[in-house]
């Protein structure tokens, strides 16, 4: 008997080619994720805010398999922040922390049971967001601590580590980037907890970053840490997407938005630098690629829909088994 978490359908469209399967799985409790979940190799990470920084790390199939909300430290001090989580696709998770006090922040590693791995500590450079690259590697962009001395001003933004907390590189300095156009201080590289920026496919990274209000920037870098373009927009634009998924072929997606409402699904046009609407039916919100199919979210529910050549999508009415 299949697991009564997973639904599975099939609807044939001829017009497409053969049948196509798909599969819908059922994340108990997904939807209360404050702010929206985070997807990952087929796992799911929920959060909530209140009291403190929590995670839910879920299984491929749907099964809550822990929560974390703080890692102890090598001094036997503790985190109480949690930004950032990436899954790796054996199931190892990452998770960029800063500390109870002081200038403290790097990242926590730990298995699928939740055990903790190992810390690699990183002040005064302050990780942001945090990935894993097909070779299993580790990736970071960030910014360095603001109390820090003038000197440290111009810092490499991204950073490139081996699971065992080796630093294979450091790339990308800050003056390469845009310059910050909203208020305060420079939140370009800084945190936004929960939601993803910052993605591997099989042969780069990408991120995506905040430049003030209503502009957002891609950036992109090969595997060996060389920019290989940066794309700036508006978000005011109807046809604008927010990047949401970026697939193994890397080829990056997002959400459109009219009225402050989900308009449909948009891909990335980097020779144009701008968003391209594409015909795809689906329910719920985009919430992540996984290999070449693109994941949504309705309710607990996550469905994945095949994308074809003309970038339109293949779905499957849902039956429960």
């Amino acid at each position: 008997m299949l697991n009564m978490r997973i639904l599975v359908g099939l609807l044939i469209l001829p017009a497409f080619g053969p049948a196509q399967h798909t599969t819908t799985v059922v994340f108990e409790g997904l939807q209360r994720s404050n702010p929206g979940a985070s997807f990952d190799h087929g796992y799911v990470a929920a959060w909530a805010l209140d009291p403190v920084h929590r995670v839910t790390l879920y299984a491929p199939d749907g099964h809550p398999m822990f929560q974390v909300s703080s890692f102890e430290l090598p001094d036997g001090t503790h985190t109480n922040v949690v930004l950032s989580v990436a899954i790796d696709s054996d199931g190892t998770s990452a998770y960029v922390y800063q500390a109870a006090s002081g200038m403290r922040s790097g990242i926590a590693i730990l298995d699928t049971n939740g055990n903790q791995i190992r810390v690699i500590e990183m002040e005064p450079y302050e990780p942001s967001q945090v990935c894993f690259a097909p070779d299993h590697s580790l990736w970071t962009f960030g910014e360095q601590w603001k109390n820090n001395a003038p000197s440290l001003s111009d810092f490499m933004t991204f950073r490139h580590y081996l699971r065992d907390g080796k630093l294979l590189g450091s790339f990308v300095p800050r003056s390469a980037l845009p310059d910050w156009q909203g208020g305060g201080l420079d939140q370009v590289v800084g945190p936004v907890v929960g939601h993803w920026r910052l993605r591997a496919s099989k042969d780069r990274i990408g991120a995506a970053l905040f430049i003030g209000a209503s502009k957002q920037t891609w950036v992109e870098l090969n595997l060996d840490g060389q920019l290989l373009g940066q794309w700036t927009y508006s978000t005011l634009n109807h046809e604008a997407g927010t990047p949401a998924a970026f697939d193994s072929n890397g080829k990056l997606y997002g959400e459109r938005w009219e009225d402050g409402k989900p308009a449909g699904i948009s891909v990335f046009e980097r020779s144009e630098g701008s968003w391209q609407p594409i015909s795809l039916f689906s329910k719920g919100h985009l919430l992540g690629a996984d290999g070449v199919r693109l994941v949504f979210q309705s309710g607990d529910a996550l469905q994945w829909i095949e994308i074809d050549n003309e970038g339109s999508g293949q779905s499957a009415a849902v039956t429960q088994h």
